[in-house]
């Protein structure tokens, strides 16, 4: 029993300890840099189009999460090619 309860400690200790603090906190927005803008899974439309359609560029400060990502996700989904 004693050896039982010991495994369940260490499961429940590893478990804890793996996790990680990897999530955004609405009310404390981070500031950022956007230091590169990768886009993938396009077949018939110019990455380029795209970039431009969402309104964010490499060197533009943004906030996360904040307006300026909103309005990229607005801005690309009234083009209705998504």
């Amino acid at each position: 029993m004693l050896r039982l309860k010991f495994i369940i400690f260490c499961l429940i200790t590893s478990y804890s300890y793996s996790q990680n603090n990897q999530y955004v906190e609405y009310s404390l927005p981070k500031k950022y840099e956007i230091g590169g803008i990768t886009i993938s899974g396009t077949k018939y439309l110019n990455t380029n189009t795209i970039l431009s359609i969402s309104g964010l560029k490499i060197g533009d400060t943004i906030n996360v999460p904040g307006a300026k990502i909103s309005n990229a996700i607005s801005n690309l989904w009234s083009q209705k090619l998504f």
